[in-house]
């Protein structure tokens, strides 16, 4: 199940490709797809399913129905996790032309408490199924998270945003662009993702893979 982190960011990119297809001239056919499993992966990633936390799928003349445009989101996943994803969707497929990569930082990285049965009795955890935000206490206005006197999430101190394509020559992943940064570019250009852009370039014919 997503988290509420990546649910965030997920919703935030839907409604931008709504309004982006809103605002253009023309209808363009695309269907967005959270959390959805695909398979069919090509080359050294023969094999390979991924669940990406979101895809955008636009009908492309040489391959139907496929996904083009991907967005992979990390809280607990690392940076280099993130990177093979990347690479997985835009050198072992020829229908994804863009992915994006969401990587929120948490400071101290916290796991759950290790905690027994006895501790939970003793201070009157509820069901799972009973908790919600409420029950937590967000101790700043980026974390951390505590209840019952345990700190659950650390501190979200830092999150930025990479674009990835395939480079036309050597048909490897790379990044495209400056990597945008929270909070440093809180209130710079570079901090905002232009959705027209992604929606021009998603709907563009793939290019086969010849290599």
């Amino acid at each position: 199940m997503p988290s509420p982190v990546h649910e965030s960011v997920t919703d935030t990119i839907s409604r931008g490709f709504g309004a982006a297809g809103e605002g253009l001239p023309e209808a363009w056919d695309f269907d967005i797809a959270p959390n959805q499993d695909f398979t069919g992966f090509a080359r050294q990633y023969s094999g390979s399913s991924k669940t990406p936390d979101l895809a955008v799928k636009f009908t492309d003349p040489a391959w139907g129905i496929r996904p083009k445009f991907i967005v992979e989101v990390g809280f607990s996943e690392t940076y280099e996790q993130l990177v093979g994803d990347a690479k997985i969707w835009l050198e072992g497929t020829d229908h994804v032309t863009m992915v994006v990569l969401v990587k929120f930082v948490e400071t101290p990285n916290y796991q759950s408490p290790d905690l027994q049965i006895e501790d939970l009795v003793n201070r009157d955890f509820p069901k799972a199924s009973e908790l919600n935000e409420r029950h937590f206490t967000m101790d700043g206005e980026y974390g951390p998270v505590s209840y019952k006197g345990f700190i659950w999430v650390g501190v979200i101190s830092e999150a930025f945003l990479e674009v990835w394509k395939r480079n036309p020559t050597t048909k490897l992943a790379v990044t495209d662009g400056v990597r945008s940064v929270w909070p440093a570019c809180l209130n710079e250009q570079q901090c905002y993702y232009h959705t027209n852009r992604f929606v021009i370039e998603s709907s563009r014919p793939s290019q086969p893979n010849s290599s």
